[in-house]
């Protein structure tokens, strides 16, 4: 919170400014029991920062710089919105089959410093439960959608590359998956060394030239690559890459999830002419979308 999540104010970050930020987590936690509460919020920390401001042994400089740390913190906590977010009490997350995080406005422009500490938040709670159940038969996958949104952060991708290798361990396996490969920097390239396996679907020639340059690719599997074909509404290739094995594979959907995925406006103008027509639910829409694809493919 602090740096931002970026790099250059985190290099400036010096060991006495680590020191501190301990004092005042040790000071903000002890604050919270003399208050006969159980949990420790980033108001209390930020509260602890002016608290070490205020001491008569610090220098001015110093006093400055710890004020500064302060109001880098508060920024997370300014709105309404922010404070349900950043400055209440939360719960872990339950241990259930699938769990779906939506980033939201987060992953929007002007909200990268947020989304890093909501990222660093997620991947704490996984670790908690990896190392918890690492002893049990049962593997932890973590699908990172649009993932082109985390991985230029610098720092996030560097959170990611130990993870990824201390994870293997604790049967935690990561999927990345994102339509636009010109958003990973020079340290996210780099985690292309650890992936054993890609998935392609159709690409552009330009998006293929930008996979070249981060996989070595053989002319075989460039050509499988260039091959990738689909029926709208029917299926859908794509091609698989790893050290043991490079093929196409197509891909047939269910009618229903495809009507359900329909997204494109025409598609959803589609929907909504049913809904009209019939008086019925977006839900009944796509169920009788969903019947003509089927009845499209008996044909």
């Amino acid at each position: 919170m602090i740096t931002g999540g970026e790099v250059k104010e985190s290099e400036k970050f010096e060991r006495s400014d680590w020191d501190t930020v301990a004092n005042a987590i040790q000071l903000a936690a002890q604050n919270t029991l003399d208050d006969d509460r159980d949990i420790t919020l980033t108001q209390d920390v930020i509260n602890a920062l002016n608290e070490l401001a205020n001491s008569d042994d610090l220098m001015s400089s110093e006093k400055e710089r710890i004020r500064k740390m302060s109001k880098s913190m508060r920024v997370y906590i300014n709105s309404d919105f922010d404070k349900r977010i950043f400055n209440t009490p939360g719960e872990l997350f339950p241990e259930s089959d699938i769990t779906q995080l939506d980033v939201g406005v987060f992953g929007s422009d002007g909200y990268e410093s947020k989304l890093v500490v909501a990222f660093a938040s997620l991947v704490n709670d996984i670790n908690r439960i990896a190392e918890k159940n690492q002893f049990s038969a049962r593997p932890i996958f973590l699908l990172i959608d649009e993932a082109h949104l985390f991985t230029k952060h610098p720092l996030i991708i560097s959170w990611i590359l130990k993870m990824v290798k201390m994870w293997r361990k604790w049967g935690v396996w990561v999927w990345f998956a994102t339509p636009s490969l010109k958003d990973y920097t020079d340290a996210a390239s780099s985690m292309f060394d650890t992936i054993e396996w890609i998935i392609c679907l159709k690409i552009k020639k330009s998006e293929a030239a930008e996979l070249a340059k981060l996989i070595d690719m053989t002319d075989e599997q460039k050509k499988l690559i260039a091959s990738i074909n689909g029926a709208k509404g029917q299926y859908k290739e794509g091609v698989v890459i790893s050290d043991q094995l490079s093929t196409l594979f197509r891909s047939v959907s269910m009618p229903l999830a495809l009507a359900l995925a329909m997204t494109e406006q025409s598609e959803k103008a589609i929907r909504q002419k049913i809904m009209q027509e019939k008086s019925c639910s977006e839900m009944e829409a796509a169920y009788r979308i969903a019947d003509d694809i089927l009845q499209a493919r008996t044909l």
